[in-house]
């Protein structure tokens, strides 16, 4: 089926959502709360320039696919670990360090700076700008051991469902077809499937009926 096809939903809730898509030009698009629904309370602190309080640790991991006419993309995805709220997902066809450390800062932004990060050591999170940009902001860098993926297990299990219900459910034409569908995909998997799969839920302020 292709992604073009797919008939666009209207969640009935909308979770407060940080989300960036990486256009092929290499610009930015924010997606920022819907109008009169109240933002994360460590995100409205941050907007009003208040102390923001420290979140616990983030997953990141990251996915490699193709889009239909062959050209390949990768996925960044984000989660908490306290509460397995996905907390970003990006479309890029090339991942540099930059760009990992322009998306990490927004997350910073609005919700504060994580007490660390447990990731892969492929070469975008081992390098010398995103190690420093790490010492910076005085979080800690959890590498898993190679071979030992178990070690970074929620986020690897949210790559799984993420592959499985989107990334092989649909072939694709461009990034942007994919962040769309993602999009979608991550209101749905934060306000309703995460509650029911890891038994977790936020404040209820946070996905109103």
């Amino acid at each position: 089926m292709l992604a073009g096809n797919r008939p666009r939903c209207e969640p009935s809730r909308r979770c407060f959502l940080i989300q960036e898509a990486w256009t092929e030009a290499g610009a930015i698009q924010s997606e920022h709360p819907a109008p009169n629904q109240a933002p994360h309370p460590q995100a409205r602190a941050g907007a009003a320039g208040c102390r923001l309080v420290r979140q616990p640790g983030l997953g990141l991991g990251l996915l490699l696919d193709v889009l239909y006419d062959g050209r390949r993309f990768r996925a960044v995805n984000v989660i908490d670990e306290a509460n397995r709220e996905a907390q970003a997902i990006q479309m890029a066809q090339s991942l540099l360090a930059s760009m990992l450390i322009r998306a990490l800062d927004r997350l910073v932004h609005w919700c504060g700076p994580p007490l660390s990060v447990r990731m892969d050591n492929g070469p975008e999170m081992t390098s010398h700008d995103f190690v420093e940009w790490a010492q910076r902001k005085g979080i800690a860098r959890n590498y898993i051991e190679p071979g030992e993926p178990n070690q970074n297990a929620y986020i690897k299990r949210f790559n799984r469902t993420f592959r499985t219900e989107v990334l092989d459910a649909y072939l694709f034409n461009s990034i942007e077809q994919v962040q769309a569908i993602a999009e979608d995909w991550l209101t749905q998997y934060n306000c309703t499937d995460r509650m029911t799969r890891w038994a977790a839920c936020r404040p209820s302020s946070s996905c109103p009926d």
